[in-house]
C-alpha cells in the first residue's frame, strides 16, 4: 500500500510541481481497499 501512495504522490508532483498538498480519501489506502478501488485525490495549489 505504501508503495502505491508514493507512486501516486510522485506522479502528481511530476505533472503539477507547484502542488502544496495532496489529500487521499475514499477506500484507497484503507483496510476497505479492494483490487478494483480507485484513488480519490484532492489537490491544493
Amino acid at each position: 500500500m505504501m508503495e502505491s501512495r508514493k507512486a501516486l504522490v510522485d506522479t502528481a508532483l511530476a505533472h503539477y510541481p507547484d502542488l502544496q498538498a495532496i489529500y487521499l480519501f475514499g477506500s484507497h489506502g484503507t483496510e476497505q481497499q479492494r483490487a478494483d478501488s480507485d484513488a480519490n485525490i484532492a489537490r491544493c495549489f
